[in-house]
């Protein structure tokens, strides 16, 4: 064969050669773009059998006195709305709440209409065991977070000795990181008749939408100053829409749930930039 034929050949197979490689390449681009779609939060993590088929039971950090802070997923990723209760221990309507919560997860799946959530029921553990706002190191938790208003007490541990210095501040903030919800709320409780729907970043119409179901006021400010506290982390800082819903101190564990259950699965099945919609 005449040199000038051998090297057509040649040079057909090696652009033979250099598509398949491409087309590997592709196919391997795909497929890793693929797992990254169906990657599964907390991957690592210590797990528990869940309750329902539908849940998973995440071990995802532990609280001062080494207690285990249990979040629970449901559904399948995305877990766009992410919901802690019980962040300040004496608050027992935000323990009941989040308890609550989770039972009816497991009992009404349909109620989610299909979207992922993650719940920690209790995010003080320690606080919750002992009646006290603050954890086992006497650190109000809610002041605790890395916000650029968070500050240093003089002669005082109540907001810590630095940012983020507690466990569990840590453990939400690593549900955050490896969540990325779309929206969180926080349940706590208030004393005075001032429950309310008090929202940072940008959340005022999800804050509207939960107003229809609980009728509390809709509020941006709460009224006193909170540096560190996961509002002004998350909300003011990141930009992820928040919610502290502040449930009255005194009200009952039934009373609670026929007034904010609906709301908190409002926004469990809202849809992405449906809140507008929702909220008229």
């Amino acid at each position: 064969m005449p040199r000038s034929g051998r090297a057509c050949r040649a040079a057909r197979t090696t652009l033979l050669r250099g598509s398949a490689t491409v087309a590997l390449a592709a196919l391997l681009l795909s497929h890793s773009l693929g797992c990254a779609a169906r990657h599964r939060p907390f991957a690592g993590f210590v797990e528990e059998p869940g309750q329902a088929p539908d849940e998973r039971i995440l071990i995802i950090g532990e609280s001062v006195e080494k207690r285990p802070l249990r979040l629970h997923l449901f559904g399948e990723p995305p877990y766009r709305t992410f919901i802690f209760a019980a962040i300040h221990g004496d608050e027992r309507s935000a323990v009941s709440l989040g308890g609550a919560l989770v039972d009816h997860l497991r009992t009404y799946p349909r109620d989610r209409q299909g979207a992922g959530v993650a719940v920690l029921p209790v995010a003080n553990p320690d606080g919750v065991l002992r009646n006290t706002r603050q954890n086992a190191n006497g650190v109000d938790l809610n002041r605790n977070f890395p916000a650029s208003n968070w500050t240093r007490l003089p002669r005082s541990n109540r907001h810590g000795p630095e940012a983020a210095s507690e466990p569990e501040t840590r453990a939400v903030v690593r549900a955050m990181r490896e969540l990325r919800p779309e929206r969180v709320i926080s349940i706590h409780s208030i004393h005075g008749g001032r429950e309310c729907n008090n929202f940072d970043g940008p959340a005022g119409q999800l804050a509207q939408l939960m107003a229809r179901f609980n009728r509390y006021a809709v509020t941006s400010h709460i009224g006193y100053p909170t540096p560190g506290s996961f509002g002004s982390w998350a909300g003011r800082d990141q930009g992820v829409p928040s919610i502290t819903l502040e449930l009255p101190r005194d009200i009952g564990p039934e009373a609670s749930w026929r007034s904010n259950g609906p709301a908190l699965l409002a926004v469990i099945s809202t849809t992405s930039g449906a809140e507008a919609r929702l909220a008229e």
